[in-house]
């Protein structure tokens, strides 16, 4: 990366910094509990779940991602950074995957960038095509994420924690 002495510390420097930020190093650092159960959503998804796997044997699992490593009924394809149809679908498979999970399971939620876009589950009161006209002209338009967000929220029955509040997720 650089020439003199200096450089070579900053390559080190940033090679260190990546391998610390990896997904896997990340959640094998930070799972120190048992779970039975796990769903990953976002763009980092499959390989978050992939360490969570290869470090606690698991029941049952979800991944969602627009980046999915294989397509199967564990691992749906998404989308980002505009939902569609896919998101729908897998809005409707990850509340339904939560709402089996026995009372007494622990399950681990993955959740990376992408998420929102990944899986929507819209309030009663949002029609979806309106929703997306609206997501796209605010994500166009250079809204900070947190604009975003709120409107994805206002919208959403499954942002912000509504999932299964009772649930026992981590």
């Amino acid at each position: 990366l650089f020439n003199d002495k200096r450089g070579v510390k900053m390559d080190k420097f940033i090679r260190k910094l990546f391998v610390s930020l990896s997904p896997t190093m990340l959640i094998s650092k930070h799972l120190n509990t048992k779970y039975d159960y796990a769903f990953a959503v976002g763009k980092a998804a499959s390989l978050m779940m992939q360490t969570a796997r290869e470090l606690n044997p698991l029941k049952d699992y979800l991944v969602i991602s627009p980046y999915t490593l294989s397509i199967d009924e564990k691992n749906l394809k998404s989308t980002h950074p505009i939902p569609d149809d896919l998101s729908l679908v897998a809005g409707e498979r990850l509340a339904d995957f939560v709402a089996s999970l026995p009372r007494d399971a622990k399950c681990l939620a993955l959740i990376s960038g992408g998420a929102s876009s990944s899986v929507v589950k819209l309030n009663s009161e949002t029609n979806f095509k309106v929703y997306v006209k609206e997501l796209s002209d605010l994500i166009y338009s250079n809204n900070s994420i947190e604009t975003i967000n709120k409107f994805r929220a206002a919208k959403s029955v499954i942002k912000n924690g509504g999932l299964n509040p009772e649930s026992n997720l981590y």
